[in-house]
């Protein structure tokens, strides 16, 4: 057993050794547009935001990868990618990486609408260029709203990265919050307020001075109620030869991450306090089995 205790104590200098093996690289992109602040993740005693949801995922899935992988943060609203940071390599920066994760919000966004065809576009020549695979959290909403998904553009661009579109949210439609200072939800967007923002195209024509007091005026309005758009993120998926993923938990985010396929053999740093640990075992079951002297 003090065998046992001295094979620990290398664990807690954290001890690398570069040697080969399996990596990642990954772009992971946050849609932080407004429906991405409905609360229909968690649990109903603790309801959670859909980004509180993919930033939960993305966090843990940076804790799992191997020593050696690289990630890049990037954000989404409008049409266009935004790229916070270089990938980095995960053991190295993880701390600076929770940090950075951990504080994006909704106010992050800068511009109200969201296409999301063009987003994923963007995102995979963000990737590209850096020769990363792709992961794309978003619930699929757009603003302004569309019947028809539009692919043209993403097949231009199939096979230009590999990766997942992540469906994050419940397939029930709930009002999108309007947030305080707080974070707290002090309301909900109307359909007079999609029709005031620009959003329904039938109100083009009406004078600037005119505000659609209630959902009868705004008939055909969407934009204030979100749910997960499924079917629509498949299609994408689809078109640029990337996987559709539905987060659910983090294990099973993390496991998606690992997906050999998409891994490549590197020399890297790699962490060595599991053998440490392993021996540790080994002689606790040891000390354990060995028959006591009479």
């Amino acid at each position: 057993m003090l065998l046992a205790m001295l094979a620990l104590l290398p664990v807690y200098a954290a001890p690398t050794r570069l040697a080969p093996g399996l990596s990642f690289s990954y772009l992971f992109v946050l849609d932080v547009t407004q429906s991405m602040n409905v609360r229909d993740q968690g649990v109903d005693a603790a309801p959670q935001s859909r980004l509180d949801a993919a930033k939960q995922a993305l966090d843990a899935g940076l804790r799992q990868l191997p020593c050696g992988s690289r990630a890049a943060l990037a954000l989404f609203a409008d049409d266009e990618t935004l790229v916070l940071f270089e990938p980095l390599e995960i053991c190295a920066h993880y701390p600076a990486m929770h940090s950075v994760v951990a504080g994006v919000d909704w106010r992050s966004a800068w511009a109200g609408n969201s296409r999301i065809d063009s987003g994923i576009v963007s995102a995979m020549n963000e990737a590209a260029s850096r020769s990363l695979d792709l992961v794309f959290f978003t619930d699929g909403d757009q603003a302004p709203y569309r019947e028809q998904v539009r692919l043209a553009d993403l097949q231009a661009h199939r096979g230009k990265s590999r990766g997942f579109i992540v469906g994050v949210g419940g397939e029930q439609e709930r009002p999108i919050p309007k947030l305080g200072e707080h974070d707290e939800i002090i309301g909900y967007w109307q359909p007079a307020d999609a029709a005031r923002n620009g959003f329904h195209p039938d109100m083009n024509i009406v004078d600037d001075g005119f505000l659609p007091p209630s959902i009868d005026s705004a008939p055909g309005v969407h934009e204030h109620l979100s749910a997960l758009r499924s079917e629509p993120l498949q299609q994408y998926a689809q078109a640029a030869e990337m996987r559709y993923l539905r987060l659910g938990s983090d294990a099973a985010f993390t496991r998606a991450l690992a997906d050999p396929q998409l891994a490549h053999l590197d020399i890297a740093a790699r962490d060595l306090r599991l053998y440490f640990g392993l021996l540790a075992l080994a002689l606790l079951l040891a000390a354990w089995l060995w028959p006591e002297r009479a």
